[in-house]
């Protein structure tokens, strides 16, 4: 149970470091919703400065039973003040994705395009850089001065960076960056104007940037990459001209300053304009060639700021219906991943992601989903490769657990769908086995897509997730921003499928060898039915059990062709009133660490412990 507990920390230290008094019950079952959509991808915490209203919370319905990928069961726990910090962040990622993003750089300046679509971070190792160095002209004395440093135009954008040093006064502050308008204010409410970018005249704006440096060093180095729109593509040889304007710039003090959740506007009113020769030497355009265990390549597109690979690759399955969760189709675009012929890793950029139209109705929640085997079509999205690079090597993964190998050390390994060895300039693919010396291995397309993943559970049970959670005494359903004072009980939530009509189940929570207590369902006409659809039911311990019809899950796995799905899904809330060591860990054994399942009528232990995922009942066929 220990792997249940380890977002609990991360709890604490959000709460505390992000100033929140306790999560909202909305936010925290919103997120709990969240996390039953998310690919293998989860959100990183955040050390910057946070600023919201009460309005950026959306009231949604209580919580309702779903499956939750295995991967999430440790970040549950953290789930309430994560939630809070994703929504009190929102805003500030959309004002300067580079300033709550930013990565280690590579050597330049360029490295630092980084955040979630990173472009030409390799641009320094190209001979043809062209070097601008023009000081911006500024309207306000503020004491910063802004110098356009080096462009790059490959026809498709302008890359380029800016050095702005500070004056001392600056040295207060944590970080500085153009304002470029906060999410939560409207227009009218706008200390300044945003910054402004065109290019030959007509308005864009940055698909990928990053900072690098602070205010105390006295310099902040600026990386964007802006978008060429409208009108006809520059064609090779001719100039572009960049228009900039940044009438003031946004300046967030540190953790700990009685301003830290409100930034400072500096008005410095930057103005500059500089010409970028188009240069298209390094970009390629081929029709692909060459497939490796059903996948294959069918055109490529490389500059030295991105690399577009369009793709045709059977539909191996969906991520999590090992659990009886639909999400995004296995292995694309979560699990692509593209090197160079050295290792180097070149990130993946959404913005050039473009998926198969037949997911579009999986979106929309009808039933006309792509089944196993079908072919599906889509373009992938990567960060440009360095100059001296010819070929790339694309790996796709199954990210699912379940089917997970573990090297000698005990490592995870998940499994290889396909590796690719392609040319930049010709678009050759050809199937390469590098990846065996790194301890992968490859399953083989026809009998992964003949394989059913997802259980079938009828008449008996199946684990899903769950967590473990301190919360306030005054309030089973929120946690303590004080954990010193505010943390006096914890609950521990189980949550289980069930293929039965009237489910018969007694979990016993265990400590130590010590029975702390039991839960069991009651009789089907003792469940009191919600304004949500869902059911609700409070034992003689005042402990909750939550419970929701799983009809729609399955009429889609009949659909899909898949074994039938569950009748109902059921949350356990087993609430235990006592005091929670603030400096509680997973190795105290302060909290349950092992649960029984017990069919209630006759006694019998279903399972011992089990984990999310794990059948068990008298089951009428399971999954390989």
């Amino acid at each position: 149970m220990k792997h249940l507990q380890r977002g609990n920390e991360e709890t604490r230290r959000l709460l505390k470091e992000l100033e929140i008094p306790a999560v909202p019950a909305a936010v925290e079952n919103r997120l709990r919703r969240i996390y039953a959509e998310l690919p293998g991808e989860m959100p990183q915490t955040y050390e910057g400065p946070v600023y919201g209203t009460e309005d950026d919370f959306v009231e949604v319905t209580p919580f309702e039973v779903k499956p939750m990928h295995r991967a999430v069961r440790g970040l549950l726990g953290a789930c309430g003040a994560m939630a809070a910090a994703m929504v009190l962040l929102m805003g500030l990622n959309t004002v300067n994705p580079g300033f709550t993003e930013s990565l280690p750089g590579l050597g330049g300046l360029f490295a630092q395009i980084n955040g979630k679509n990173p472009m030409g971070t390799n641009l320094d190792t190209y001979d043809d850089l062209e070097q601008v160095s023009q000081v911006a002209l500024a309207e306000q004395d503020s004491g910063y001065k802004l110098t356009v440093d080096e462009a790059f135009c490959d026809g498709n954008y302008v890359y380029f960076t800016l050095e702005m040093e500070c004056p001392e006064s600056a040295a207060e502050y944590e970080a500085i960056f153009p304002y470029n308008r906060a999410g939560s204010l409207s227009q009218e409410d706008e200390p300044y104007a945003p910054a402004r970018y065109t290019i030959n005249g007509t308005v864009t704006g940055a698909e990928s940037s990053g900072l690098t440096g602070s205010p105390a060093e006295g310099k902040i180095g600026l990386a964007y990459a802006l978008p060429v729109r409208g009108g006809e593509m520059p064609e090779n040889g001719e100039k572009v001209t960049v228009e900039m304007s940044i009438p003031a710039l946004e300046a967030h003090y540190g953790k700990g300053h009685e301003k830290y959740a409100t930034p400072d506007y500096i008005p410095v009113g930057f103005e500059a304009e500089f010409e970028v020769t188009v240069n298209t030497s390094h970009n390629h355009i081929s029709v692909g060639e060459g497939q490796d265990n059903g996948v294959s390549v069918k055109e490529v597109e490389s500059t030295p700021g991105y690399i577009k690979i369009k793709i045709e690759s059977p539909m191996w399955g969906y991520e999590g219906e090992e659990m009886y969760h639909f999400g995004i189709v296995k292995g694309i675009p979560n699990e692509c991943f593209l090197y160079t012929e050295d290792g180097q890793e070149l990130a993946r950029n959404s913005n050039f992601w473009e998926e198969d139209p037949k997911l579009a109705g999986a979106k929309q929640g009808e039933h006309d989903w792509p089944k196993k085997g079908e072919m599906l079509e889509h373009t992938l999205g990567f960060n440009g490769a360095p100059a001296d690079c010819k070929k790339v090597k694309l790996r796709i993964f199954d990210n699912s657990l379940f089917n997970w190998q573990y090297d000698s050390q005990g490592a995870p390994k998940p499994k290889l769908f396909t590796e690719l060895t392609i040319d930049l300039e010709t678009g050759e693919a050809v199937p390469s086995d590098t990846y065996l010396a790194e301890g992968f291995v490859k399953t083989d397309m026809e009998e992964y897509i003949n394989t059913q993943h997802t259980p079938d559970i009828t008449g008996g049970y199946m684990m899903g997730s769950g967590g473990i959670e301190p919360y306030r005494y005054v309030d089973r359903h929120s946690y303590g921003a004080d954990a010193e004072t505010d943390l006096n009980g914890w609950t521990h939530q189980a949550d289980l499928y069930c293929g039965v009509d009237d489910p018969d189940l007694e979990l016993r929570f265990y400590r130590g060898g010590e029975l702390l207590g039991t839960m069991s369902t009651p009789a089907m006409d003792k469940w009191e039915k919600t304004e949500y659809g869902t059911y609700h039911y409070t034992d003689e311990n005042g402990r909750d059990l939550y419970m929701s019809d799983c009809a729609d899950l399955r009429e889609t796995m009949q659909f899909m062709e898949y074994p039938a799905g569950p009748k109902w899904a059921i949350s356990f809330r087993f609430y235990v009133d006592e005091p929670v060591d603030p400096q509680w860990e997973a190795e105290n054994n302060q909290f349950t660490d092992r649960i029984e399942v017990v069919k209630k009528s006759t006694g019998e232990v279903l399972a011992d412990n089990p984990v999310g995922g794990q059948v068990f009942g008298s089951v009428k066929s399971q999954a390989n």
